[in-house]
């Protein structure tokens, strides 16, 4: 009878275990982008507390199994889509992609274990708090600490609660994962006090701990209410025109390819053509997604010439939406320089010349660059990874606003014959007089999912107006990775206070204000899609994530975990009052 009953027990413990597991994993799902489910997001931060708590007095192999099996299930139901990219990027059988992408579950949510690690280490000594604070300290120490390829933050799964991802503006979005998981254990402390009493038991009392806790996390949702309703002055704008032409993958075979060259060079043209006669003469900036023309670039260098790279095709198209529209345009290209290939966000300027290129900074490892490729020979694994070199620092691109209303004049077909070389597109080019000088933050790809490297941007000596990213997800489907990858990047428009232009070229699209709200509806995945946008532009200031970083997150961490663990030991150590004799 004990065996049955031990049998039941240990089946019921799997079955939380394993339930635990799935809410974590569905949690991020649905937290994530394009559901944004305030629930679900906290769903997933409490799942994680209680599989800890399940863990109570386990050994670290039974936590590391289980640690395990919640980092598959988040990568399952969240993160399928790096199967895809692998299949498309190795060109390797699916079987092969599909385990992949379970090591890449692995070996990248290394905050799960740290969390249940840590919570397991602070629960034997006595120092974890049911009010949450330890928890919420562990969450911050996991996003803080450990690296992933594609960064998500616990407190992206609060995407959807407009109120409390305004504390990114103080604190980043590692702070909107402390308050997640301060949330999430004030919750659970709170349903089991009312469970306790529908039972007819003694509930755990409130305490003063739980009272402060409760209060920062009152404060943070006041915050967000005062942020919402406070008015910012604005008296300048920026007229933009973007474009998202949804080509097709760049495959390095259609990398000689002149037809697919052809073909992408003929979707840019028209639909900037359209982009730009939808805004009447007004744009003071034409934008064109990363990977609209493959492989090629506009600096008619001897090295670029000699390597393949310069296309006077390219070249002309960019000058002739330039001199058509009077119009400055920000696109993606690639250039050598030194023997070196980076990819670049350029602008061509409206007085007819490259008024400036940035080198990306942060490459995609095993698609932009092959890590280990200096000691093996990976390459053949990795057909479709590029070779770039790194830029080596942030830098702005300057824009210049139009002084008057461009005329939109007809084009004939003369003017399409002078597409075939730039040289005949720049002669004579126009005097243009000086506009109003701005500087924007160029993000290529991925970059805006990093809070570091954009706020680095805003500490330079002149401030950018705004950000923009230009990005290609075509690698990861049509549908799960381009939303997320979105809404990751919403998180940099609350951090630094400025708008982000987000422009795709197969989706998402859109436009962030400084409060993570979209100025226009969202492009659709897959579809083609032109625009135009007013973007009203703030006076030059600093948020406080902008000054400090993520010195008070650590300091947090820090002082917290002390103040947790210091009060045990102190405990431990201090010896007990001998008795007096009468």
């Amino acid at each position: 009878m004990q065996t049955r009953d031990k049998e039941k027990q240990a089946r019921t413990q799997i079955i939380r275990r394993l339930a635990c597991c799935l809410g974590l994993g569905l949690g991020v799902l649905l937290g994530l982008d394009p559901f944004k489910s305030i629930l679900a997001g906290t769903l997933a931060a409490i799942s994680l507390i209680l599989l800890s708590e399940e863990l109570r007095g386990e050994s670290y192999n039974s936590i590391a199994i289980w640690s395990t099996l919640a980092s598959l299930s988040v990568g399952a139901f969240a993160f399928q889509w790096v199967a895809v990219a692998l299949a498309n990027i190795t060109q390797l059988p699916w079987v092969i992609a599909i385990l992949s992408a379970a090591l890449h579950s692995v070996l990248l949510n290394l905050k799960i274990p740290l969390f249940l690690f840590g919570a397991h280490a602070l629960r034997a000594r006595g120092a974890l708090d049911s009010a949450g604070f330890g928890y919420a300290l562990l969450a911050l120490l996991g996003d803080l600490a450990t690296y992933q390829i594609f960064p998500w933050f616990f407190g992206n799964l609060q995407g959807g609660n407009i109120l409390l991802i305004q504390a990114a503006r103080i604190a980043g979005v590692y702070g909107v994962s402390f308050l997640l998981f301060l949330q999430a254990a004030l919750l659970l402390f709170f349903a089991r006090r009312m469970q306790a009493k529908l039972r007819k038991e003694k509930p755990e009392p409130v305490s003063q701990s739980v009272g402060a806790l409760a209060a920062i996390l009152l404060f943070a949702y006041g915050y967000g209410v005062y942020r919402l309703t406070t008015p910012v002055e604005s008296g300048r704008s920026v007229h933009i025109a973007y474009i998202q032409p949804a080509t097709q993958m760049a495959l390095s075979k259609y990398k000689d390819d002149n037809a697919a060259a052809s073909a992408a060079l003929n979707e840019v043209f028209n639909l900037s053509l359209k982009s730009l006669g939808d805004a009447g003469g007004e744009a003071d900036l034409l934008i064109l997604p990363e990977s609209s023309i493959p492989f090629l670039g506009t600096d008619p260098s001897d090295e670029n010439r000699a390597k393949g790279v310069y296309s006077t095709t390219f070249h002309a198209v960019i000058a002739f939406l330039s001199r058509a529209a009077s119009v400055d345009v920000l696109y993606n290209e690639l250039n050598f320089r030194e023997g070196k290939l980076y990819n670049q966000a350029t602008v061509f300027g409206r007085e007819g010349q490259r008024r400036g290129s940035y080198d990306k900074q942060q490459l995609v490892p095993f698609g932009e660059h092959l890590p280990l490729e200096e000691w093996l020979p990976i390459r053949k694994l990795f057909p479709e990874a590029s070779n770039y070199a790194q830029g080596k620092s942030p830098g702005l691109l300057e824009y210049r606003k139009r002084l008057a209303r461009a005329r939109l004049q007809p084009i004939s077909p003369a003017d399409l014959d002078r597409l075939r070389d730039a040289n005949l597109v720049l002669a004579n080019w126009p005097a243009e007089p000086p506009g109003e000088s701005g500087y924007l933050t160029p993000l290529v790809c991925y970059e805006g999912m990093f809070p570091e490297l954009v706020r680095r941007s805003m500490l330079l000596p002149t401030e950018p107006d705004f950000h923009v990213n230009i990005a290609n997800d075509s690698w990861f489907g049509d549908y799960l990775e381009n939303a997320q990858h979105s809404g990751a990047v919403r998180f940099r428009s609350i951090e630094t206070g400025k708008h982000l232009v987000r422009i795709t070229l197969t989706g998402v699209s859109t436009v962030f204000t400084p409060w993570g709200m979209n100025l226009i509806p969202e492009s659709k995945p897959g579809e083609k899609a032109v625009g135009n946008v007013v973007i009203p532009l703030q006076s030059p200031h600093r948020t406080p994530y902008v000054n400090f970083g993520n010195v008070p997150n650590w300091m947090l961490v820090g002082f917290g975990l002390l103040a947790l663990i210091l009060p045990v030991y102190r405990k431990k150590v201090t010896p007990a009052p001998s008795k007096r004799r009468a």
